[in-house]
């Protein structure tokens, strides 16, 4: 990112509108930010943060608290900042929360927060995103980290930079990962886990299924099954043979038993045939009776012809009597109904004038019910017409009701707007307080989270000076014992010389001829092993106690750490930090204003609605009460004429007839009357006419049946004496021998089959019989009960034999099977195990499952840390003068921690690493800067998608000593050649002094100003 454009007023100590360009460096890439304090320096920095994310710059000033106290109220307090991303211009423009001036009336109104994010194509803005909270978002996305990691990369404030070089592994990697954006390699970790999560599941279940198959087959491994199926061959062999051999014994006693039966049903048969002959032949008297009554049934038949005709004849003439009866009686009735009904004629035709003068009455009626019918039709409309004229003015009543009505419902909606409006107005507002106070809860659950770990390391810490102490008193009393034994031992060499000295001849040390007081030790001497053993033992407790110290250097520097932490936390919450129980109901409280006013935003909406409703409704029911007017004047005009006509319809009827129902039942009698008359004289005619045709035809029948009757009696007469004849020559004497010898035809057949039928079976049981005593008359009656029991041994031994065969068989084929599948299973487990040694040894190791806790994301973000040292330490071995590097450690703070991004610093002068904490302020801010400085090179380098061209430093140099500051200047104007802008704040003079580049801040009574001055 690169500054091109800074505007902002009414922001800290500027109460006007103040613009920096920063075309006006005119091509330097280093300037400082100078002025008193107070002036503003630190405030145009945190115009750019809020701007960008809509805070300040630290932690301990908020949004609301950048307007300045002594602008005018009319002028708005707003940021405007252009910058560069690579190719790509943006603008953004942001305002806090403030009062403003009413646009009616006097006082002022809350002005709620608001923000815009422009791309700039040439002249052309074009808005990407609107609203506080949304530009934030859009920032973050487009820069590639938040505001609190753009203040430890970009823009190092007053106090706060060197958050960074002191934060934990888990804040370091929270930064890193974002900042190189290995979110890839954690996506890795999570595929290799559930990879081997997966075989693993998969390894299971093949072991499940083998170990159930041999739970199930009482087995205890593959060639245990192989050897049984084996075993169970060689016996299923022998039962096959014994199933052979008893199925031969079963198919033997089948043949006897079956030979055995044949024979018995030959016995059986010639018993059967010789009771079967016995009782037929007792049969034979009832037969020959039926065979004559047969024979006279015969004679009988031959005579049905001509009784038949007797029969048929008979029935003729009682048929013709009956005719004879009934036409006489018909000829009489008809004659009298003829006379009836020509006397009724003839008085029917005197009755001709009445029925003329009905008619005309008939023809009169009819005319006064069509003028009645219009009259009522009259009387009809003019009564729709004054209901409709009732309803058109009740329309236009309600339509006035209905106008009153409407316009109190827009009233009582229009009093409603500006208080749901004032509401839906601090929805920014509390979203706002409710970020600040979910950031305020994190910070608090740190804190006693820092207190918990400060607490277990202080306790560490105290245990590991504990054993310092004592192995210090040890390696001290050791040491004394070594001193006191070397000089024992010293003395007693000198002794052991001096018994060998003699007089007159030179001492072997310092060459006398005189030994006036040789050396002599009375005490016991230790030998050479013995102050070596004591050396030996010194030393191992010498490298104890550095271990130890090396020990407690580490727990000081984690207890240092902590502490650093715990301040800053002090530091960002102040001294008296607010409870999290309260922060909590805060966050509830809020959570409830918030969704009042949300509520109330949506209640607006519906408001306006309403009212665009109400509007409407007006407009339409304005134009209804003119149509509804109009409507009245001519239904009006319509109901005067419909009622003039209705009296001259009424004048021109007579006023008996005006009422319907006399009308109506004087017309009904007329018609009845004229219909009796027409229908009496008519029904006359016909009768006359129906009953003279009906008596003709009468007398008529009457003669032909008369002769017909005759013609009958006689052909009667003439059959009965001939079927007397015919009966005595068939040898009946009398009707009831001849009646007794009738049969019907079916019963003569019948009796005639049944005849047949016991002649041939008679004749076969006669032959069957003969041929059954022939068959068996050379055979021996066998034993059916002893060929039974045999059959049904020889058919159990043998099922039972092949039951077992067959349960053997199929045993040894699931066995075979089951072998198969654990072959199978066996090798597919070798397979899976084979692929989860690769698989599951990866996930395991990129999961942290190593002797240093490091998952394969550390493992990247660690090397990258090493890269970013390396960058770093070419800057600080120079400001500090060769005296420090930094370094990373594999060492973790705790053993549940993850490991690899610590950072310690390592001392040149003393050979020793030890904790960045531990450094004085001026070596903590020339760390600080070199990796700040190191961090950016690196992320330029690796990280293409975010641009780090500026970098913005807020004082620390007044800490360093005239070497090192310049050491400091050296660094940040060698940023310059990679063309990355670098700005920094300092009162030192010597700054002023050296660089030409400068944005120089005033203070007035007005409020500050600033401008660039470049030479």
């Amino acid at each position: 990112m690169k500054l091109l454009k800074l505007v902002f007023s009414a922001f800290g100590p500027y109460l006007g509108k103040e613009t920096l360009d920063f075309a006006d460096l005119q091509g330097r890439s280093f300037f400082l930010i100078h002025g008193p304090t107070g002036a503003g320096k630190t405030t145009i920095l945190d115009t750019i943060c809020f701007a960008l994310y809509g805070d300040a710059s630290g932690e301990n000033r908020e949004a609301k608290m950048l307007r300045s106290d002594n602008a005018d109220i009319g002028q708005m307090t707003e940021v405007e900042f252009t910058f560069s991303l690579g190719q790509d211009l943006y603008k953004v423009w942001r305002a806090p929360e403030q009062q403003r001036p009413k646009k009616r009336g006097e006082g002022t109104t809350l002005s709620t927060a608001d923000a815009l994010l422009y791309k700039i194509n040439g002249s052309e803005e074009k808005l990407l995103v609107q609203g506080y909270t949304n530009v934030t978002l859009q920032i973050e996305k487009l820069l590639g980290f938040k505001s609190n990691q753009f203040r430890q990369v970009v823009l190092l404030p007053q106090g706060e930079f060197r958050r960074l070089l002191l934060a934990n592994s888990a804040e370091r990697q929270e930064i890193m990962q974002t900042l190189f954006k290995t979110e890839l390699y954690r996506q890795i970790e999570e595929h290799l886990k559930e990879k081997a999560k997966d075989i693993a599941a998969a390894k299971k279940v093949l072991d499940d299924e083998q170990n159930f198959i041999l739970r199930e087959l009482e087995v205890d491994s593959l060639v245990c099954l192989e050897a049984s199926i084996a075993s169970k061959k060689i016996t299923l062999e022998q039962t096959g043979a014994k199933v052979e051999v008893l199925k031969a014994l079963q198919q033997k006693a089948q043949a006897e038993d079956v030979a055995g039966r044949l024979t018995e049903s030959k016995f059986e048969s010639a018993a059967k045939a010789a009771l079967e002959k016995a009782e037929q032949k007792t049969k034979i008297p009832v037969v020959e009776d039926y065979r004559k009554k047969y024979q006279a049934a015969q004679q009988a038949a031959s005579l049905e012809d001509l009784e038949v005709q007797v029969q048929s004849l008979l029935v003729n003439v009682k048929t013709d009597e009956g005719k004879l009866r009934q036409t006489s009686e018909r000829v009489d009735y008809l004659k009298k109904q003829l006379q009836v009904a020509e006397e009724n004629f003839r008085k029917g035709q005197e009755d001709e004038p009445k029925r003329l003068a009905m008619d005309a009455q008939v023809l009169k009626l009819t005319a006064f019910a069509e003028q009645l019918t219009g009259l009522a039709n009259a009387r009809q409309a003019a009564k729709q017409k004054e209901a409709a004229l009732a309803q058109a003015l009740a329309l236009q009543t309600d339509g006035e009701k209905k106008v009153l009505l409407l316009a109190e419902k827009r009233q009582k909606a229009q009093a409603l707007v500006l208080p749901l409006t004032q509401e839906k107005a601090k929805i920014e507002g509390y979203q706002s307080e409710l970020v600040r106070l979910e950031n305020l809860q994190i910070k608090l659950n740190e804190a006693e989270k820092i207190d918990r770990e400060l607490l277990i390391i202080l306790e560490r810490k105290q245990q590991e000076d504990l054993k310092m102490q004592q192995v210090n008193e040890l390696y001290e009393n050791q040491q004394l014992q070594v001193i006191r034994l070397q000089h024992l031992f010293s003395i007693g060499q000198a002794a052991i010389l001096a018994r060998g000295l003699k007089e007159k001849q030179p001492c072997p040390v310092c060459g006398s001829l005189s030994h006036p007081h040789a050396a002599s030790s009375t005490e016991l001497l230790p030998t050479e092993n013995e102050v070596q053993a004591a050396q030996q033992q010194l030393a191992e407790l010498d490298k104890k106690r550095q271990q130890q110290h090396l020990d407690f250097s580490k727990i000081e520097t984690q207890y240092a750490t902590a502490m650093n932490r715990k301040n800053d936390s002090k530091f960002v919450l102040g001294e008296n930090p607010p409870a999290i129980g309260e922060v909590r109901q805060q966050i509830t409280l809020y959570e409830s204003y918030l969704e009042r006013a949300k509520q109330a935003g949506t209640e607006l909406t519906e408001v306006e609605q309403l009212l665009e409703k109400l509007q409407m409704e007006e407009n339409v029911n304005n134009e209804q009460q003119a149509e509804w007017s109009l409507r009245c004047k001519q239904t009006d005009n319509e109901y005067q004429a419909a009622v003039a006509v209705t009296k001259e319809r009424e004048e021109s009827l007579p006023e008996i007839y005006r009422d319907s129902t006399v009308l109506l039942e004087a017309q009904r009698d007329a018609i009845r009357k004229q219909k009796d008359l027409k229908y009496a004289f008519e029904k006359a005619d016909q009768e006359v006419q129906r009953f003279r045709s009906e008596y003709a035809v009468a007398t008529a029948t009457l003669e032909m049946v008369q002769k017909n009757l005759l013609q009958e009696q006689d052909r009667l007469a003439q059959t009965e004496q001939k079927f007397t004849m015919r009966r005595q020559n068939a040898g009946f004497s009398s009707q009831e021998e001849y009646l007794a010898a009738k049969w019907t035809e079916k019963k003569r057949q019948e009796v005639k089959e049944k005849i047949r039928i016991f002649d041939d079976k008679l004749a076969a049981v006669e032959d069957a019989d003969q041929k059954a005593q022939a068959a068996i008359s050379m055979l021996t009656r066998p034993d059916l009960t002893a060929l039974e029991q045999e059959l049904q041994q020889t058919a159990k031994d043998y099922n039972e034999a092949y039951a077992l065969w067959q349960r053997d068989k199929e045993q040894i084929r699931q066995s075979q099977n089951k072998a198969k599948r654990l072959q199978t299973l066996e090798a597919r487990s070798a397979s899976i195990q084979e692929e989860y040694g690769v698989v599951g040894t990866l996930a395991a190791v990129a999961g942290g499952n190593n002797i240093h806790g490091m998952t394969f994301q550390r493992f990247v973000l660690k090397s990258l840390l090493e890269d970013v040292i390396d960058a770093s330490n070419m800057r600080l071995k120079i400001m500090s003068r060769g005296q420090y590097t930094l370094q990373s450690t594999p060492e973790r703070t705790r053993k549940n921690a993850a490991g690899g991004l610590e950072i310690e610093i390592f001392d040149q002068y003393t050979g020793y690493a030890r904790s960045v904490a531990t450094l004085s302020g001026g070596e903590t801010f020339l760390a600080s800067l070199s990796l700040a400085l190191g961090l950016a090179d690196v992320v330029q380098s690796y990280a293409g998608g975010i641009h780090l061209d500026t970098i913005l430093v807020d004082e620390g140099f007044g800490t360093l000593d005239p070497e090192a500051l310049d050491m400091a200047i050296k660094a940040l104007i060698d940023l310059q050649k990679g063309g990355r802008l670098v700005g920094i704040i300092s009162h030192v003079p010597e700054l002023k002094e050296r660089i030409d580049a400068r944005l120089e801040v005033t203070k007035g009574k007005q409020g500050s100003q600033a401008a660039f001055h470049v030479g």
